[in-house]
């Protein structure tokens, strides 16, 4: 797991507004993060825009700029369940045209929609179903604002058939890849209950982490569009039922490191 990854998940999942540098460094410690990688880590995510540091006399104070917000916004939609039951066949669609030898900018382009999981239809056309609470739809107007390319909506006469989708969305990879995962995650619910706070803090975010990035990749499409035996659902059902009991392993561990603190995470984990 990733220094910055880490950091960013402390802030986020445990709904901490603000920390001391002492305090996250005693709550990546058991990760093996030393002072001085934390500091490098830090300074990067300051100067990516990700982390604002506030000085307090000789003590730092880091809490998450609004470039962090709207990542986590992003990602909080793609972890929940999508209510696709009202879908009125839609589609989202970005067009572009841009030169080979504008690659860099073209990367740009294509990394930022499947980051909000369009698929390519054509090497200038990238679809997905329109929700309108979808973020995607915000990012691909964002792009059309830079003169970038065309966003659009779209109805098809004759939609992609079910093999189509699963190429465009890679959907046979990634069903076995969460096949693999709900093994894991099975695997560590058994174990949990022999593991002490601070290894449970642990594992709670290195297999969380692991499987969040899984469920980042789920494109969250209609059930009409995926195949029968799509494990998306099950897979996010087991890891909120494994990661309910891990959070109540970890809890006194985190009650020893944040003190008052704690019990904004625990209020935030209740609701």
């Amino acid at each position: 797991m990733k220094t910055t990854d880490l950091i960013f998940g402390i802030f986020s999942s445990l709904n901490l507004q603000q920390l001391s540098f002492d305090t996250l460094h005693r709550l990546v410690s058991p990760f093996d993060v030393t002072a001085g990688t934390l500091r490098t880590n830090l300074s990067r995510m300051s100067s990516s825009g990700l982390v604002r540091i506030e000085r307090r006399g000789k003590k730092a104070i880091y809490s998450l700029q609004q470039k962090s917000e709207t990542i986590q916004e992003n990602v909080s939609f793609h972890l929940a369940p999508v209510d696709w039951s009202s879908w009125d066949h839609r589609w989202l669609g970005f067009a572009f045209s841009i030169p080979e030898e504008n690659r860099t900018v073209r990367r740009r382009v294509t990394a930022k929609l499947a980051a909000y999981h369009l698929g390519r239809l054509y090497p200038g056309l990238w679809i997905r179903p329109l929700h309108e609470q979808d973020p995607a739809k915000e990012a691909v107007q964002d792009l059309a604002h830079e003169g970038l390319g065309t966003a659009m909506e779209i109805t098809f006469s004759c939609e992609p058939e079910k093999s189509r989708i699963a190429e465009i969305w890679e959907i046979d990879r990634i069903g076995l890849a969460y096949e693999s995962s709900i093994d894991t995650l099975r695997q560590s619910h058994s174990h949990l209950s022999g593991l002490s706070a601070m290894e449970a803090f642990r594992e709670s975010f290195l297999l969380g982490d692991r499987i969040v990035k899984q469920l980042f990749q789920d494109p969250q499409l209609p059930q009409e569009l995926l195949p029968d035996s799509w494990q998306g659902g099950a897979l996010r059902t087991l890891f909120s039922e494994w990661y309910q009991e891990i959070r109540e392993r970890r809890a006194p561990y985190l009650r020893e490191v944040l003190g008052s603190h704690a019990s904004q995470e625990q209020s935030h984990e209740s609701n």
